[in-house]
Order: C-alpha cells, then structure tokens, then sequence
C-alpha cells in the first residue's frame, strides 16, 4: 500500500536509521506511522515536524487536533498549539538575531584579515628596513671584459628604433637600427640600491634614472641575480627570467653584494662563465667610518658617502667614492713617439672639464679636453669608459646641439659630459676615437699603454676594436713637482718653464743635459731612439726643436726658424691664452 503521510514525511526528512535514534520525536512519531488520524498520532506528527523546522506545517497539525480532540481534551490540545506557536517565534528571533549578528561577524572577520594583512606587510616593511638598514646603498660594479656583437645579420637589432625620441634618456647617438657592439664595461660603475622599487623580496640595483640604464634584480623563478638593460629585447629566449645579460650562480641572498662574484654567466649570443666584481661603495658599512673613507675623508651617517679631504695642500682634494685616489693630473700631455724621433710628435693638451669649480666626472674619473679653438667642428677629449682610457673627437653640434645662436664652449661641454653621457649610448668608440688605452682601473690616464686604432677602421678578425697598432702613445703630467726624487733622472733638472712666459710661468719642466732628451729626460745620448739624430732627413723636427735645439746640439741656425715655429704653434697649451687653431693639426 502507498505509505501515509506520517511514513512520506519520515522518509523525506531523514528521520530512518541514525537520525531516529538521535531524536525522541522522530521514535515517537515512527510509533503512529499507521495511526496518525488519532489526536496522540497527530500529536506526535507535530512534534516530528518542530523537530524538522516544518513550523508552519507542524501549527496545522495540531489545530487539526484541536478539531478532533473531545472537549475534555481540548485545552491541551490548545496548549500544545501555544507551545509550537511560542516555540516557532522563538526559532525564528534566534535566526533574525544571528543573520543580524552576520555582519559583525564578516566585519570582524574582515577587519581581522585586513589586520593579518596589515601586520603583513608592516612585517615586510620592517624586513625591509632591516635590509636596507645593513645593505650598501651603492656598490662599484665591474661586468667583466665581455662584448655582444650586435652588428651580427642574424642579430635583430634589440632596441626600438624610436629609442632617441623618448622621454629620460641620455644622449644617444648609437644607431638604433644597426647598433655598435654592447661591449659590458661601458655598464661598469656605481649603482644605487633602490628600495622603493621592490622585486621579489629584493631591492632593485639601477645605474642611473634613464629608461635606458643598466639594473640588477633578482630572479625567483630561477633564484638568480640579472642584469639588464633597459628597452633591450634581441628576442632570443634564455629561460624564465627574460631578457638577462648577465645571470649570477642560483642564490637565495637578499642583497647584491652578498652575491660571489665567480660562478656569473653572460650572454654573447650565448651563455659564457665571467666573474663580476662587487664591491660595497657604502662607508657606513665599514668596520669604522674613517676606513669606510680610506682615512682620507669623513663618512656621512645619512647617506653613506665620503667628503674627502684635500690631497697633499694642492687645493683638490682626494678622489674616488671612497677617497681611495690622489687626484688625477691636471693637465696632461700626450705624445706619439713611433719608432724613431723622427715619428715624435705632440697631439694634445689636455684640461680639466669643470662645472661649479669641480671636475667633470664619469665613473669616478676626470674627462678632460683638448684645448683648442673651442668653435671647431671637432672637438677632442680625453676620457674613461669604464674600463679604458679614450682620446676620442665628437662633433660641435653633438655636443651643443644644431642651433648655431646657442652658446657652445667649454661650459657646454662639461654640461654634455655631467648630464648627457653614456658611453655606450653615446656611441663613444665609433665616435672618431683615435686612441684606446688597454684594460686598466687606473683614475689617472698617465703611465699606460696605449693602442692607435687603424684609420680604416677594418674590423676583420683582430677582436673588438678591430684592426689596432702600438705607435708608442705616451700621457704626461703637464705640471710636475720639482721635489719629486729622480724626476728628470741624472741628466736634467727640473726649471720653471720661461720658453713661453718669462715673467709668469705656468708650470714646472725638465730641462735636459748632455745630449739628453724626452718629457723626462729619459733618453741619453746614444739610446737608438735619438741615435744619429742630427744626421737624419729632417734634423730640425719637432723632437730636436723641443729638447736639443736649446742645449746647441749641432742643429746650427737653421733650425732657428723651425723650432721657432713649432714653439708658436704650442704657445697656447703652454700659457693661459685661448687657442685660435688646434695645435696638433699644426704640428702633424
């Protein structure tokens, strides 16, 4: 037979098995399954129903009682309907107050996560400042001698051709379509930790504020330091952390210069083990702030760089981010000596850029200029590009612009070089360099050797800088200390210079004896160099004119005036007058 009501109802809320055991009522009305017509069936079917929360059901139960119920059972039938009903709006506020509760409890719960939340990061901030409070705010970065060749068909060019039209970039006169090689140590210098710009826990490590400048951050996915460049994508793949050019050993430090310098990799078009040199530019992080500054300057507690001290009463005080160097010479000259005196020549006279009254400095190191008429179309310019020395020309107009009404002089230039520059974006070793030093950290361009790169500029399979000779170029200390022991050796002796100024010399020289010769004396009387010189092709050349000619070698009057000559074309590098021509054009 079909089930009853009371069965249908049992069945549809659960009341078989476990759960009329867990409850009298669903038991009592099991009991009736068969008798629910009768006042204690219907009894018992509205007491199941409360217990399912079937209120309003359970209400027409038991009225359907009271119907039924003799009258001497009336009035309990009635008070069992006052029970439900009683119990029914009893449920009911309970729920009304919960669901009234409800949005305390998500505002709590929501304030709760936004406290979690807050604590979270103010942990982080706090892991932050612990971070910055012991890391270097600079570092010195040496990449390594690594080139890119860019100027490879198969190498798309990397850059957006627009790149020189874009907002906060130096001066950039790399051709954008068919770039120069990256060559690494034009990246080389001091970069600053930035902690406002947090990557992967890290700080990130910028070389200047341009959109071109060179970074380090750090990698989780492959848990490494990179390096990269700004806007450059050769769009070739090389793992999970992008465009890298150099990709440290995986590591879990947090700070850059805690990274080994060994174990790096740079790409060339392919991945290459190097070594990167990191060191802490940060004199706060020293063992005392006096060594921070190498004892010749006074560590800032705020910013952690050095004020140095003056050199040795010279009026210039030490340099370097740390003090660690004398001042560079000021000014220099450069020579070629070739193979014989017959190949001296002098090509330069360099000075100081200034700005303020200080020196114009890139990466730590003065740039210097030739001095010549300064409304040239070339000008000359001695400078460091992070791992050499350049003797290298730029164009007028490169350096002031095409505007022919704006002043341009020396005070432009040194605003070129302090603002503008960037070795590689600047195009500095096609821009007409003639002479490279080799590898050196040295601050000071004197004393090194130095390299004539070809004039045809023949790349061929000689390396970086193409095709290169040794023409024997030397730089000098233009103003030299009289009291430096040995300076002029055992056959000169130091003198005020009066060749071009007699009541006001501007500079020290070596006046050399007995047949001696060179900037220092260097070269006796029988050394190969200076060997037969008076008999030469040309006796009266410019090495004759400028050291033997005044010790009445054999020249004789006819050299009178050549070397008379000579001595008016570097009148102007040797006294305080403007240069109306370029020396070293005179003299080639």
């Amino acid at each position: 037979p079909p089930p009853t009501q009371l069965a249908f109802f049992c069945a549809q809320y659960g009341v078989f098995g476990e759960t009329i055991k867990q409850d009298a009522r669903y038991t009592k009305a099991w009991k009736h399954i068969d008798n629910q017509e009768s006042l204690e069936g219907l009894h018992a079917l509205g007491e199941a129903q409360l217990a399912g929360e079937k209120f309003d059901k359970a209400l027409g139960t038991y009225q359907k009682a009271i119907r039924i119920a003799p009258e001497d059972q009336r009035r309990a039938c009635e008070h069992k309907l006052h029970e439900a009903q009683g119990q029914m709006t009893s449920e009911r506020n309970k729920k009304r107050r919960k669901k009234e509760r409800l949005p305390g409890v998500i505002a709590v719960l929501v304030l709760g996560v936004m406290l979690a939340g807050w604590a979270y990061l103010v942990a982080k901030q706090e892991t932050h400042k612990l971070l910055a409070s012991s890391a270097c705010q600079r570092i010195d970065v040496q990449l390594g001698f690594a080139v890119y060749d860019l100027s490879n068909p198969e190498v798309e060019s990397p850059f957006p051709t627009d790149l020189d039209k874009r907002m906060n970039t130096p001066s950039i006169f790399l051709n954008l379509t068919s770039p120069s090689a990256l060559y690494y140590p034009y990246f080389n210098g001091i970069y600053t930790s930035d902690w406002d710009n947090i990557k992967d826990e890290r700080p990130v490590y910028v070389e200047n504020n341009y959109v071109t400048a060179g970074m380090f951050s750090y990698c989780k996915e492959e848990m490494v330091w990179v390096f990269t460049i700004g806007e450059f994508n050769d769009r070739k793949r090389r793992g999970a952390c992008g465009q890298w050019l150099l990709r440290s050993a995986p590591t879990e430090e947090f700070l850059l210069e805690k990274v080994p310098s060994s174990e790096w990799t740079v790409w060339t078009g392919s991945a290459q083990p190097i070594s990167v040199d990191i060191k802490c530019a940060d004199c706060r992080k020293f063992a005392d702030k006096e060594s921070g500054c190498n004892f010749n300057g006074e560590c800032n507690e705020e910013d952690g760089t050095c004020k140095c001290n003056e050199f040795d009463r010279t009026g210039e005080a030490w340099f370097g981010e740390l003090c660690q160097a004398p001042p560079p010479c000021n000014p220099v000259d450069v020579f070629v000596h070739g193979e014989t005196s017959e190949d001296y020549r002098q090509v330069a006279h360099f000075m100081p850029l200034e700005t303020g009254g200080k020196r114009v400095v890139i990466d730590q190191r003065p740039v210097y200029w030739n001095k010549q008429n300064s409304n040239a179309t070339n000008q000359n310019f001695l400078l460091y590009t992070g791992s050499r020395w350049y003797q290298t020309d730029w164009n007028l107009m490169d350096l002031c612009g095409p505007d022919p009404s704006v002043a341009c002089g020396k005070p432009q230039f040194a605003n070129f070089f302090d603002n503008n520059f960037h070795a590689y974006w600047s195009d500095t070793r096609i821009n007409s360099t003639k002479y490279v030093s080799m590898e050196t950290s040295s601050f000071t361009p004197v004393g090194l050797n130095w390299l004539t790169l070809g004039q045809n500029r023949a790349q061929g399979d000689f390396g970086s800088f193409g095709y290169t000779f040794d023409e024997d170029v030397s730089a000098h200390c233009f103003k030299n200390d009289c009291k430096t022991p040995g300076l002029c050796g055992y056959n000169g002796e130091c003198v005020d210079d009066t060749r071009y100024n007699l009541a006001s010399p501007i500079r020290s020289r070596c006046k050399c004896n007995n047949g001696s010769s060179g900037y220092f004396c260097q070269f006796g009387p029988n050394h190969p160099y200076v060997t037969n010189q008076i008999v030469t092709s040309d006796p009266c050349n410019e090495f004759s004119c400028d050291y033997l000619y005044e010790q009445d070698q054999g020249l004789g009057a006819n050299c009178s005036s050549r070397c008379t000559k000579i001595k008016d074309f570097k009148a102007c590098w040797n006294s305080k007058a403007e240069c109306k021509f370029d020396p070293g054009d005179a003299l080639a």
